[in-house]
C-alpha cells in the first residue's frame, strides 16, 4: 500500500500558491499539518480558529475570505484555499451551495483519512482505543464492487 506523509500535500499547495494564498482551516488534525507544513511567508493568510476547537469553521471562513478579496469594486483579489479533514469538512459542507449561489471562489484541499483524527489520537492516548463513533469510512469488504469515478 502506498502512503503518503502529511506534510507533502501541504508543501505541494504552497508550491502551487507560491505561499500567496489565504489559507483557512478547519479543526482537527489536517489543522495542526497546515500550521506546520504550509510556509506562510506573510501576516493575515492564516485564518483559524485557534484552540477552541470549532470543527466544520475552514469553509465558512474560506467563503468570508473569498467575499472580502473577491477583486471586485476594488477590493484585493487573492486565492482562498480551505484545507480540511473529512470529517471538520462535512461538519459545513452545505456552504457549497452558498459559495455556489454567490459565485465566491474558494478551492477546498481536503485530507481524507476516513476519521475524526485528533479524536482519534485523544482515544488512542486517554482511553485504550476506545471508540466512540470516529471513524468515517466503510469497511473494507464494503468497498469490493463499488465503481468510483
Amino acid at each position: 500500500m502506498n502512503t503518503l506523509h502529511f506534510s507533502y500535500p501541504q508543501q505541494m499547495l504552497w508550491e502551487e500558491t507560491k505561499g500567496e494564498a489565504i489559507v483557512t482551516t478547519g479543526v482537527g488534525q489536517h489543522q495542526m499539518w497546515a500550521a506546520q507544513y504550509y510556509k506562510f511567508d506573510e501576516p493575515r493568510r492564516w485564518v483559524t480558529s485557534g484552540g477552541l476547537g470549532s470543527m466544520g469553521f475552514g469553509l465558512p471562513s474560506a467563503l468570508g475570505a473569498a467575499a472580502a478579496f473577491d477583486g471586485k469594486d476594488g477590493r484585493p483579489k487573492r486565492v482562498v484555499v480551505d484545507i480540511d479533514g473529512d470529517g471538520s469538512f462535512v461538519m459545513n459542507c452545505q456552504e457549497l451551495a452558498t459559495a455556489a449561489v454567490e459565485g465566491l471562489e474558494t478551492k477546498i484541499f481536503i485530507l481524507n483519512n476516513q476519521h475524526l483524527g485528533m479524536v482519534v489520537q485523544w482515544e488512542d492516548r486517554f482511553y485504550k482505543a476506545n471508540r466512540a463513533h470516529t471513524y468515517l469510512g466503510r469497511k473494507v469488504c464494503c468497498w469490493e464492487g463499488l465503481l468510483l469515478l
